[in-house]
């Protein structure tokens, strides 16, 4: 018996399997950007009938997209936290995210305490991701469009400022300046002043429940970007201690 499978996209295959009843089941993989995806297929074979459907995980999907992104470090923990939600909330095969669900996952983020803001780039990244599962042909678009995200507050701004009379993006032009006259080819903004705030406080030793209430963060998690960073450069400032003579590594 000869198969002839098409498809948009390039695979080998990974199994065959024929059952007593007449199904046949057709397991491929594709490799795309360093991460592989199997698809399933099932083809009924008694009436000449033949059906093909692709079994995908979102989640599992959406893991392997940002593993293979090359993005930052720090964009790949959003992405993380993102997918630490959709798997509370319940993962679903690709073909069976509809608006429904999407709107629901919206609603979940918001019920647990999550700032609009937040709210809205979590699901910007998991649009980037079904966008990737257009691509592939796993995902219709036209889904995305019909959801509605909550909108961002508008906070009477001057209540309460710190600094009154200097603009963030005059504030950013004097770091630039200040950066070129000492060398420092690094982007830094007026915004780093908030992310080096929070790592002096947990190199001080401050609680991260603390610091969680200081930085505004509603979800630990958020915290937790900046403690494993900590824990990172701690590691490979270690790493740069000289290796004891006649001792080997662990």
């Amino acid at each position: 018996m000869d198969i002839k499978i098409k498809s948009n996209f390039r695979f080998t295959v990974a199994a065959i399997e024929y059952t007593p009843g007449g199904e046949l089941y057709i397991t491929l993989e594709s490799d795309s950007g360093d991460r592989v995806k199997q698809y399933e297929y099932t083809a009924s074979l008694g009436d000449g009938a033949a059906v093909s459907k692709p079994v995908v995980s979102l989640l599992e999907y959406a893991r392997g997209y940002y593993a293979a992104s090359g993005v930052k470090e720090k964009t790949r923990d959003c992405y993380r936290l993102m997918c630490r939600h959709l798997e509370a909330y319940g993962d679903k095969a690709m073909d069976e995210v509809t608006t429904e669900y999407l709107q629901g996952f919206v609603s979940h983020l918001q019920g647990h305490g999550l700032q609009v803001g937040t709210v809205r780039l979590y699901f910007q990244k998991l649009t980037c991701v079904l966008h990737e599962a257009y691509r592939d042909g796993l995902f219709d678009d036209r889904v995305l469009q019909r959801v509605r995200l909550p909108r961002r507050e508008r906070r009477k701004r001057r209540d309460g400022l710190v600094f009154t009379r200097e603009t963030n993006q005059r504030a950013n032009a004097v770091i630039k300046r200040w950066c070129r006259a000492a060398r420092i080819k690094k982007t830094v903004t007026y915004h780093s002043s908030r992310h080096t705030f929070c790592v002096l406080l947990l190199t001080k030793g401050v609680p991260i429940y603390t610091v969680q209430r200081l930085m505004g963060h509603s979800d630990i998690a958020t915290t937790n970007i900046y403690a494993d960073l900590l824990n990172r450069t701690k590691a490979k400032a270690v790493c740069k201690l000289p290796a004891i003579p006649g001792r080997t590594a662990m």
